[in-house]
Parts: structure tokens; sequence; C-alpha cells
């Protein structure tokens, strides 16, 4: 049938879009689906346990892209939530809240970007089973799992795009290029050294050097990339040593579903 407003899914049931229809939909327990046009998804499982309150839901994914904001009822022990497509696996345990995956039937690729926390991915052809951190994607292809970092590092107090930079942003690039019609999403980001100002703003050029590499070198288009700056507001660890500022550094390369 047709989906509505209001509407909440359940085991059994099956969403399909075509092109131009985006969605957000709500299973059951409260998990948000947010689902691209051109895509196929079944609900084979959403179970509860009445004693633990363990929760298990499991989502095949046919074919497109989806992202899945995942519900606190979750967060009880023992509980799990599993995306499978033809030739992955991606498992977002309870303290993973937010994952975007994404399959292609014409190359059997399975692409698996974490957006917070880790998520754990197996190949089903060899059943080797890798961990995908936040900051990196996962490339499921026949008897392979690739991890690529989607985080770009800077040195202090700089905005210079240099070797490392560059070999991770043609990786990425490579990968972008796949999705034509999805905007990219540039988030600039320091460490805490210097006034929040300062930082603003160098979190801004960060952002704005990376689309200039995008552009420039790997053709681009501007229109198609987006900037944002978060100053040092989202470290990803602790600013008191120089390793946790190194890492605070960084353009973080995201697509919008």
């Amino acid at each position: 049938m047709p989906a509505s407003v209001d509407m909440v899914l359940w085991e059994g049931d099956s969403i399909r879009t075509h092109a131009g229809a985006n969605l957000i939909l709500q299973l059951s327990d409260g998990t948000q689906l947010i689902v691209a046009e051109n895509t196929n998804i079944s609900i084979a499982k959403l179970a509860e346990d009445p004693q633990t309150g363990a929760r298990t839901s499991r989502l095949i994914l046919l074919w497109g892209k989806m992202r899945s904001l995942v519900s606190a009822g979750h967060q009880a022990k023992g509980s799990s939530y599993t995306i499978e497509t033809p030739n992955a696996f991606t498992d977002i345990q309870f303290s993973q809240p937010d994952s975007e995956v994404l399959y292609d039937p014409g190359t059997s690729t399975t692409t698996v970007m974490p957006h917070k926390f880790d998520v754990i991915v197996t190949n089903r052809v060899t059943n080797d089973t890798v961990r995908i951190p936040e900051g990196f994607i996962g490339i499921i292809q026949e008897r392979e799992i690739q991890k690529l970092a989607r985080t770009i590092p800077f040195t202090t107090g700089s905005m210079e795009i240099d070797p490392v930079a560059q070999y991770r942003l043609h990786s990425l690039a490579m990968i972008l290029r796949e999705f034509p019609d999805q905007v990219i999403i540039l988030e600039g980001h320091t460490d805490s050294v210097g006034p929040d100002k300062t930082n603003q703003r160098l979190g801004q050029e960060r952002a704005e050097a990376v689309k200039t590499y995008l552009v420039q070198k790997e053709g681009f288009d501007p229109d198609r990339i987006k900037t944002i700056s978060y100053g040092a507001e989202q470290p990803l660890a602790s600013n008191d040593t120089e390793i946790g500022r190194s890492r605070n550094r960084r353009v973080t390369v995201s697509r919008d579903l």
C-alpha cells in the first residue's frame, strides 16, 4: 500500500521508493529510517525479549540507500540491529545509533558509513568481519572489505591540504562520483587551542580548502558541495593531549542522503 503520514512499520512490511520519492519512516520500536529514492527495503524481524527488554531488529536492503537512527529502545543489554544486503551484514550495536548503508546491485557493492561510533561489517561470501570506525567508509565487494578514511587531517593552525589529505580525498572522490545526485557536506573542525571565534573561522577555512581541492583537482561541481564549521565544538578525542588534538583538527566528508 502507499506510505502515509503517521504510518508505523512492523515485521514483514516492505518499503519501495521510486525516483524523486524520499521518505522518513518509523518502525514500531521508534527507530527512524531515512529512505532515499529508488530503494527497496524489507523488515525481516522486529522482536523484544519481555524479560530483559533486549530488542532484535533485522532489515534487508535489496537495493538503494538508507540511513538508520536507532531508537533508545535498543540500548538494553543484548539488543542488536542488523542491516543485510546481498553481500554483507552490517551490525549496528545498541550503543551505535546512526549509520548509513547503500547497496548497488549493478556492481554488487555495499557501502557503509557510520555517523556515530563504529559498526561491524561481515562479508557474506568469506564470513570475514571488520570493524568500520566512525570517520571511515566500509566498501564490501566480492571477497574483500575495504576501509577508507573520510576525515581529512590538518596540522596546528593550518588549512593546507598535505599529501596524506590528498591521498584520502582522491580515494573518497572515486566513491563520491558513484552518487552524482547527492550533496557532499564538508564539516570543518579544530582543536581547542585559541579563541572560539578564531577556531570557528579556521574550521570554515579548512572546509573551504577541501571544497577547492575537490573542485579544482577532482572535477566536482562546486554547487554540489556544502561547507560548515563547528570549530572546537565537536571533538573526537580529548584536547588534553597532542594525540587527541591532532584527531580533532579535521574536515569530515559526508553526504546528504
